[in-house]
């Protein structure tokens, strides 16, 4: 009789004593039916600086979050896959909006901007490679090996760090590459989507531990201001990149329209007061608003359909093993 999980407590269970192998705070993913999500402390020696309080209490941990796919093992096959993600994480962050300074536990201004010019670990995900066995109640490799649930952590906590390595980080990201080109494309737009709105219009996706947001995407708690401050601009108070890219925008719109020609719409904007500021306001909401909102759905859509590459690419696998 196969022996299929059905809780993730069964799930941590079966990963054995991790807490005595460095991770902590394992907590239930709330987004799947079974899975759960561990932490460990970077060490020392890498490249990466993580940010730390006044205390010298580090802020960045890597993440763990595995999922026991019980949805991808067919009826009469008692290997079920069981999917990983890592990431870099800001502790502090995950639980506020943004760095409060003035907060004892908050990370340093200091350590945190050392810690953004430090180079930082790949975020990196494995689906094909661990399986449930329900025959035995143990986990297996494509082998079919025996292998211990600190083992599988362990490996994938040092693979995540020597990616920040000059030599093996090179390894690292050409294994990541090969075979994975459709699922590649995905998450370097999805990156470039991130990139776009943090740094043209101050927002962040932090993860969340109680949710994979690699493949079921980010809740709209997670979309955050990253800004320490704002600028008040025409009564509308935004990020400074979004008052810069609409001063950009402004700047663009007069080389083309000015010298504006006299009983013109534009002639009657630029002579009121009024209708000037009513058209400042109504841009400056678009972009603090509507296009953060439009690429945070863009993101979840792109993660939708990279998670269906990757489901494809899984099954497609298994068939053939």
């Amino acid at each position: 009789m196969l022996k299929l999980l059905k809780t993730s407590e069964e799930l941590l269970e079966i990963f054995g004593d991790i807490e005595s192998a460095g991770y902590f705070d394992p907590r239930v993913l709330k987004d799947v039916r079974v899975g759960f999500s561990v932490q460990h402390d970077y060490p020392g020696g890498i490249r990466f600086k993580s940010a730390i309080n006044k205390f010298g209490v580090a802020d960045n941990v890597a993440a763990i979050w595995v999922v026991y796919e019980s949805n991808l093992a067919t009826s009469n096959d008692s290997l079920v896959p069981i999917r990983f993600r890592i990431a870099l994480m800001s502790k502090y962050r995950a639980q506020f909006w943004d760095y409060d300074y003035d907060d004892e536990n908050c990370p340093t201004k200091d350590s945190v901007i050392a810690s953004s010019k430090s180079p930082k670990p790949l975020d990196m995900d494995f689906n094909d490679g661990i399986f449930y066995d329900a025959n035995s109640g143990k986990l297996v490799d494509k082998s079919l090996n025996f292998i211990s649930g600190v083992e599988i952590l362990n490996n994938l906590f040092e693979a995540h760090c020597n990616s920040v390595h000059l030599i093996k980080g090179a390894a690292v990201r050409t294994k990541l590459f090969i075979g994975k080109a459709p699922i590649f494309i995905y998450t370097k737009i999805i990156d470039a989507i991130v990139w776009i709105l943090k740094n043209l219009f101050g927002r962040t996706l932090d993860e969340s531990l109680e949710r994979i947001t690699y493949l079921d995407g980010y809740e709209k708690k997670n979309l955050k201001v990253t800004g320490d401050d704002f600028i008040e601009l025409a009564g509308y108070r935004a990020a400074k990149p979004v008052i810069l890219l609409f001063s950009v925008i402004v700047f663009i719109l007069c080389l083309v329209f000015f010298p504006v020609k006299e009983y013109t719409y534009h002639a009657n904007l630029i002579s009121s007061d009024f209708i000037l500021l009513v058209h400042a306001v109504l841009i400056l909401a678009i972009l603090d608003k509507f296009v953060p909102n439009t690429l945070f759905w863009m993101v979840n859509k792109l993660i939708c359909f990279r998670k269906r590459s990757i489901n494809r690419a899984l099954g497609s696998k298994r068939k053939t093993a």
